[in-house]
């Protein structure tokens, strides 16, 4: 009797294990059919209510699909786009994007903020936007045909942010630890570019300057300027395009992530700059190896990226949000900056392992676009 107990008591287990029977509620598990996966998430406020977009992940047999619900919370909102797949779940534990509307943000965005935090199936390294001029809802619908969903532009920005115009995608943890550290943070902005595909107009997500946040509100916006500079002072990975315009023509400067020294004396703050680089393309010019040519190239580079760092630290006094954490930094050194204003070195090292000849015609113009 006991042997046959212990039979039954294994076949039971056994049926409570397998995610391939069709037995109903005995089966835990769920299939791959059942599930969407989240890949883009919008939120936005809408008629006092939170506005959820999603944006699922595309497959085999499956183009990337979009839902909309409404909530009085966050919370809620989730909740109420968890089954509107129809016969499937919603999934977030792949979620690579949020994007955030200019109107929740300017409210505050305290219960979107928490939700990801405190939830078990989001991700702290998911990339946070902004989306200006637009809705949130808007941009992926108008983002995402058969063939290429909002997602997979994002992607794309993620990887070529240096090349479209500059900028640096923060997560949700790096926004997190801005207002733990600083009280402040910055978030990356995007807004809506239409580009002719095939014949037709598209609308793509292109990247801004940055989201300047007190607290969990929008506070403005940075220029292009103060965002280059802010960069610099965070120290992130980055590559970026800087064309300089010199007498002879144009000569484009791919600058690699620039090496940031910080000493402090006597209550004051000095910042180091030092950039490599290269030359990535030049218009008009005939050659660059000119010495002279070369010592104008660095001076010009200097100068850029002194401006840029100025402009951030003349952000940073007049809105008195130090989103760069100049502060805490000195602090750590020991000192203290009561107000006084950085001392700022930039020196430029572009290395030239080639040189790019442009062609010119008679008139003297230049062959390159």
């Amino acid at each position: 009797m006991k042997k046959l107990y212990l039979i039954l008591s294994l076949v039971l287990v056994l049926l409570l294990l397998s995610g391939c029977n069709n037995l109903g509620a005995l089966s835990l598990a769920i299939e791959p059919d059942e599930i969407s996966l989240v890949r883009t998430l919008g939120v936005e406020k809408s008629g006092g209510e939170y506005l959820v977009t999603v944006c699922t992940a595309s497959g085999q047999t499956r183009n990337p699909e979009i839902y909309s619900a409404k909530g009085e919370t966050f919370s809620l909102a989730v909740n109420n786009i968890m089954n509107l797949p129809q016969g499937r779940e919603a999934r977030f534990s792949h979620t690579e994007q949020v994007i955030i509307g200019e109107k929740l943000a300017q409210s505050g965005i305290d219960e979107v903020l928490d939700y990801i935090e405190r939830s078990d199936s989001m991700r702290l390294d998911t990339d946070f936007y902004i989306c200006r001029g637009i809705t949130p809802e808007e941009l992926i619908k108008a983002s995402t045909g058969e063939n290429i969903s909002i997602s997979d532009s994002l992607s794309y920005l993620r990887e070529n942010i240096g090349s479209l115009g500059g900028g640096y995608i923060f997560t949700c943890l790096d926004f997190a630890s801005g207002l733990g550290q600083n009280g402040c943070a910055l978030v990356q902005t995007i807004y809506g570019k239409e580009l002719l595909t095939e014949g037709e107009t598209e609308l793509f997500p292109a990247p801004g300057t940055f989201a300047l946040f007190n607290g969990t509100r929008l506070e403005g916006y940075l220029t292009e300027n103060e965002m280059r500079g802010a960069i610099i002072l965070l120290e992130k990975e980055n590559t970026q395009e800087l064309p300089l315009g010199i007498a002879e023509g144009v000569v484009t400067v791919k600058l690699q992530s620039p090496e940031l020294k910080l000493s402090a004396e006597k209550g004051r703050l000095i910042i180091t700059v030092k950039v490599k680089g290269d030359i990535a393309s030049v218009s008009g010019v005939n050659s660059v190896r000119e010495d002279e040519l070369r010592e104008r190239i660095d001076r010009e580079v200097c100068s850029e990226m002194y401006g840029y760092v100025k402009a951030a630290l003349d952000r940073i006094g007049s809105s008195k949000l130090d989103f760069a954490g100049l502060e805490h930094r000195a602090e750590i050194m020991g000192q203290r900056l009561n107000g006084t204003e950085p001392e700022i070195y930039v020196e430029a090292v572009i290395e030239r392992t080639y040189d790019i000849i442009d062609p010119l015609p008679e008139n003297g113009r230049s062959l390159r676009p």
